[in-house]
């Protein structure tokens, strides 16, 4: 290779073909690469270009380069790295930009660690870049679930399909699945034109029966009262005030119950992943309530005070005699 031109030589020294010539008015920078399939990128003044078999697959406009390091570098997966006046630009194997980072004047040949890691050296910073790999870890409490986002590094925005139809921009976000199942969650993250997604199959499996709580427990009142009850999670609510136990499917709680005479409610409740609680029971004995007492009868319920009865007074008795019978008569 010349300032003007590249050439392609066989072993045996035979001229395979020449790309250029000083007609093109370009300067070669560097020292051309090349890749595993045989395609050679070589840095010009204008672009880099991506040269196969004599033939221009594609350029690249770079925007400018410092002459003295701009040897493009290409990693294990075929992406191409060149040095600029403005940074960094990583380029695919087909041409197009996969992202830049931009700093100073590149002042140094690029270097490709083993771990992917790429060093360089601006006028004023030594560099170490890694592209960013997305990742995430999951902690499941029912139909709770708190993702915790473990991509390496900082500053990226963040996308969270949870597999049900809802998302997040959170970086690290709860989420209340609506049933068990396995979901599909995926995980975008973007920084500048890098983008990387992981995805994960997470189970939901709710196994924990729901409780209720009540506003007035069980005991001895004495005057009317509301009861109020609620489930600790989304589910429903059923209830009998006639003795008998209750069933998933009966009485539905509709949020309060006055109760005005003594009574035994019961209680069970079911989450919407199907766990049913224990059976609740409340004894309400309400005192001092003219409905609940043997002798109200309707009364006000107080006990009527005995009354003495007057004394009769008879007049004087008189006897009346015969012969064969005696009576006796009031005259």
């Amino acid at each position: 290779m010349n300032n003007t031109s590249l050439y392609a030589f066989s072993p045996e020294g035979e001229l395979l073909w020449k790309w250029g010539d000083n007609s093109t008015g370009l300067n070669a920078f560097g020292s051309p690469a090349i890749s595993s399939n045989g395609t050679i990128y070589i840095v010009y003044n204008n672009a880099l270009y991506a040269i196969y078999n004599g033939n221009i697959l594609w350029k690249y406009n770079h925007g400018g380069v410092a002459s003295s390091y701009v040897s493009p570098v290409i990693d294990k997966n075929g992406v191409i790295y060149l040095s600029t006046t403005s940074g960094i630009l990583a380029i695919n194997p087909n041409g197009t930009l996969k992202w830049k980072k931009t700093t100073g004047t590149v002042k140094s040949p690029i270097i490709i660690g083993n771990d992917g890691t790429i060093y360089f050296v601006d006028e004023n910073n030594l560099y170490a870049l890694n592209k960013a790999v997305a990742n995430f870890t999951y902690n499941s409490s029912n139909l709770d679930v708190e993702f915790t986002d473990r991509t390496n590094g900082n500053g990226f925005y963040y996308y969270w399909d949870f597999g049900d139809g809802t998302f997040s921009s959170e970086r690290n976000p709860t989420h209340r699945y609506s049933s068990n199942g396995n979901y599909t969650v995926s995980l975008t993250i973007a920084t500048g034109n890098h983008i990387d997604v992981f995805t994960l199959i997470v189970t939901v499996d709710d196994k924990k029966a729901p409780y209720i709580s009540v506003n007035n427990p069980s005991g001895r009142y004495n005057k009317t009262i509301t009861v109020n009850v609620t489930i600790n999670e989304e589910g429903f609510i059923y209830y009998t005030i006639d003795g008998s136990n209750p069933v998933i499917g009966g009485n539905l709680w509709n949020g309060s119950l006055l109760i005005n005479k003594s009574t035994v409610l019961r209680l069970i409740a079911v989450d919407v992943s199907g766990n049913p609680s224990p059976i609740y029971t409340f004894n309400y004995i309400l005192e001092n309530n003219g409905q609940n007492n043997s002798n109200s009868s309707g009364s006000s319920g107080k006990a009527s005070k005995a009354v003495k009865p007057k004394p009769i007074v008879l007049p004087d008795l008189k006897i009346v005699s015969t012969k064969t019978k005696k009576w006796l008569c009031v005259c």
